[in-house]
């Protein structure tokens, strides 16, 4: 099955966006709302965090907008951690947190103001091999990513916005368990306290917005109106959503990554500078994103295993990837785990190999983020036997055909456990 967003097909082929991205705001809100349209995300090329720039004066959006959504996302969460709520009381908080987010992720652009310029990853990034460039550019073909360079905070921070909300209007009709629900919350909160606060430095000159070619935003109601009206075993519907949800939840993933590493960055930065509160408050921060991004593979998996098995898994089956691809050829999560492997070297030429010599503050918030991490694995590893059991990867598949009948063919829970022990004993702290 081939799921279409509003313009684009994004289950095979190669994206191009540039004709349609000038469309004008009008137009792009004249149109009907369509629901489960698969985004099209803009994503920095450098996988970093754009410098402080101003929101776009025409956007009419300023720090009130991005502290309304904090607000309301901190709200949820505290509702989330201390109390009971029903499936109907839920629906009613994520509506209230829609509302401002939605305000952001509307925004519309400048009408003068050209979009950035589109970056292929075998040119602009020079911090990996040709090799692996090519690999990574076949992971954001696939999910419906398109590099641009340089991206505004402004545009940063739309892109952000809109893919949160794709995630907060089918959060209602998912099953997601309450811990990683109040984990996708808590990460919405850090990234935009994170935005609201390079906003307040602003002072450079005005720019504006990308337009990703999105429909006119459809409300919760039209959503709660298709569940009710819909067969659930309507399989075409089942296949929507469920590609949907892929897609989205790993966008957002994408986002955790990036924001982990500019959390990493930061902490590097800090300590390096002998700022050892601000280093061990990055990290705790690193850590909230590092959580986030496992809520998020929660998210892209929550339908049945039938439908990955079926139509989700041979979907990765395309030109550039006969035998698939994997989670490794993933640009943003490629350089948080440099930005990690970094900061571990520079402890460990700093703090001795065993880090014993680390402060208590800084080895505190190291070992919550170490656990994050490690914990991340054993999730994708249940996620992973979830979906395929015992089973290969697509990967495995293609260079253990042709072993002998007699000699053990390791599947993808073999390898998550070999990453899970790995992890284990990255820090040693």
């Amino acid at each position: 099955m081939v799921v279409q967003n509003d313009r684009t097909s994004v289950s095979g082929g190669a994206l191009d966006e540039r004709t349609s991205v000038s469309r004008s705001a009008s137009e792009r809100l004249s149109e009907p709302p369509q629901l489960y349209c698969l985004p099209v995300i803009y994503l920095p090329a450098n996988s970093a965090l754009p410098v402080a720039l101003p929101m776009s004066v025409a956007s009419g959006r300023g720090q009130g907008d991005l502290d309304a959504v904090v607000e309301s996302a901190s709200r949820m969460k505290r509702t989330l951690q201390e109390t009971l709520v029903t499936p109907a009381q839920l629906a009613h908080l994520l509506e209230r947190l829609w509302q401002p987010m939605a305000a952001v992720a509307a925004a519309p652009i400048d009408a003068d103001e050209s979009p950035p310029t589109f970056a292929s990853l075998t040119t602009a990034a020079p911090d990996f091999s040709p090799v692996m460039a090519a690999a990574c550019a076949i992971y954001d073909q696939y999910f419906g990513v398109v590099r641009v360079e340089p991206l505004t905070l402004s545009q940063f921070t739309t892109q952000v916005a809109r893919t949160c909300l794709a995630l907060l209007i089918d959060l209602p009709y998912t099953l997601q368990e309450r811990g990683q629900l109040s984990q996708l919350i808590s990460s919405m909160v850090q990234m935009f306290s994170v935005l609201a606060d390079r906003l307040q430095t602003n002072n450079g000159p005005v720019t504006g917005l990308v337009d990703t070619n999105q429909p006119s935003l459809a409300t919760s109601a039209l959503y709660q109106q298709a569940w009710q009206s819909t067969d659930p075993a309507d399989r075409a519907w089942c296949e929507r959503v469920a590609f949907y949800r892929w897609k989205v939840g790993h966008h957002f993933f994408n986002w955790c990554a990036i924001f982990c590493r500019d959390a990493l960055v930061q902490a590097h930065a800090a300590i390096a500078a002998d700022d050892i509160d601000r280093g061990a408050a990055q990290l705790g921060q690193a850590e909230c994103f590092l959580r986030g991004s496992t809520a998020a593979m929660w998210y892209a998996g929550d339908f049945p295993a039938r439908l990955y098995q079926t139509v989700i898994r041979p979907s990765m089956i395309m030109p550039g990837a006969p035998a698939g691809f994997s989670g490794d050829q993933n640009a943003d999560y490629n350089r948080m785990k440099t930005a990690k492997q970094e900061l571990k070297g520079f402890l460990r030429a700093h703090y001795g190999q065993d880090l014993v010599a680390l402060p208590s503050m800084l080895r505190h918030a190291l070992l919550q983020f170490h656990e994050a991490d490690i914990q991340d694995n054993e999730h994708h590893l249940l996620i992973a036997a979830q979906k395929v059991g015992t089973d290969q990867s697509l990967a495995q598949k293609e260079w253990q055909a042709e072993l002998p009948a007699h000699v053990y063919r390791q599947h993808a829970l073999d390898i998550l456990r070999q990453m899970a022990e790995m992890k284990r004993r990255e820090f040693g702290v």
